[in-house]
């Protein structure tokens, strides 16, 4: 078995948060495939390490820990109880250029109903345990994922953009070309006129039923960590564009001016109330939810002039729901982050409970900390 570098070992990452309260948590390795390419998204699906049990099911290595550690939390008891976690552990994904095997530390915080008192507490945890293995001024960079979901829901916008739209946040070259490329462009579709037209008759459970027969009867399996779902998805985007009007210039200019927004997070919140202004209250509670976090941060005594919000700012994991953050050595800096996590309200109905369990929590990389850090 590999150990971590000496510098960064379990007993030192878990010790301080084990002094708070924090239960250590030691989730297995193997888990359903699908799970973590239906609820982390494409990207890390077509990273996985895959294996299948003596049934012919699908199974992977854990390529993060927050999905494990909630299974576990809800596998112990109520989902909605008040628990916070700590572990260090191996994690699995391909990497061009690097070992796919790989140490991480983190914490998961569930259950807190006061989201932004909760927000500031992460944050906080979050630069402190930085400091502790050496970054002495962490560079902090936030994004609101909750925030651009609202803008999206109140703009009038065709749906296969804006379902488009919600997978590509955070990833900067992708969401560029969405918004050039408005879903009511015509795309060379003919190849597949006739799958269009048939899509175009079928509402989204008609759509997936339909791909998924067509896999059957070729003897297909999906690929490339794609499932059904992902698959009928994409063909429904293109058939909804084939009817989609293109979508108004104010509202095209009022998203790519939202996107734009970039500062210090207190200046960002002001620039965000002036653009979205038009939206009216169909976004109001999102602010609102922005400003309380803020307001929870200065009480946390937390420098919001040494941070950075960018509303363009999400991470590449799809069950992210509201606050999402980042901690650099250095500002302006493009390298992965040293630590990264969000909120993600929504995981626990996605796994099956019954009602949304706030959460959030944070990872720390520790290849990447023994690399960058002074």
């Amino acid at each position: 078995m590999k150990t971590p570098p000496p510098s960064i070992d379990r007993d030192s990452f878990l010790k301080p948060f084990l002094a708070l309260g924090f239960h250590p948590s030691e989730p297995g390795l193997l888990f359903p495939a699908d799970l973590f390419i239906d609820l982390s998204g494409e990207e890390l699906g077509k990273r996985l390490f895959l294996t299948s049990d003596s049934e012919g099911r699908d199974l992977c290595l854990r390529p993060e820990l927050t999905i494990p550690v909630c299974i576990d939390h809800m596998a112990a008891g109520e989902p909605a109880r008040r628990a916070d976690y700590v572990y260090f552990g191996r994690a699995f994904r391909l990497r061009t250029g690097r070992s796919g095997e790989f140490w991480q530390g983190g914490v998961e915080a569930i259950g807190a109903t006061d989201r932004s008192v909760e927000d500031a507490r992460l944050l906080a945890l979050a630069i402190d345990c930085a400091r502790r293995h050496g970054v002495a001024k962490p560079q902090l960079r936030l994004g609101d994922v909750g925030l651009f979901r609202s803008v999206l829901d109140a703009l009038d916008l065709p749906a296969a953009w804006r379902r488009k739209l919600a997978r590509d946040f955070g990833r900067s070259a992708l969401i560029g070309t969405d918004l050039t490329q408005p879903a009511g462009q015509k795309r060379p579709i003919s190849t597949h006129a006739g799958l269009m037209s048939a899509l175009d008759r079928n509402d989204p459970e008609g759509a997936r039923a339909l791909v998924a027969d067509l896999l059957a009867l070729g003897g297909l399996s999906p690929a490339g960590g794609r499932g059904v779902e992902d698959i009928a998805e994409r063909f429904l985007e293109r058939a909804e564009s084939r009817r989609a009007a293109i979508s108004p210039p104010a509202d095209l200019d009022l998203l790519q001016r939202f996107l734009a927004i970039e500062g210090p997070p207190g200046d960002a919140l002001m620039a965000a109330r002036l653009v979205l202004a038009p939206l009216g209250v169909t976004v109001a509670g999102a602010l609102d939810e922005f400003a309380a976090r803020l307001e929870a941060i200065r009480k946390a005594g937390l420098a919001l002039d040494e941070m950075i919000f960018s509303s363009a700012f999400g991470r590449r994991l799809d069950y992210y729901s509201g606050l999402v953050f980042e901690l650099h050595v250095a500002a302006g800096r493009r390298e992965p982050p040293l630590i990264g996590g969000g909120r993600y309200d929504r995981l626990f109905t996605l796994l099956g409970a019954p009602v949304p369990v706030p959460a959030i929590g944070f990872s720390l990389y520790v290849e990447r900390l023994v690399e960058e850090a002074p």
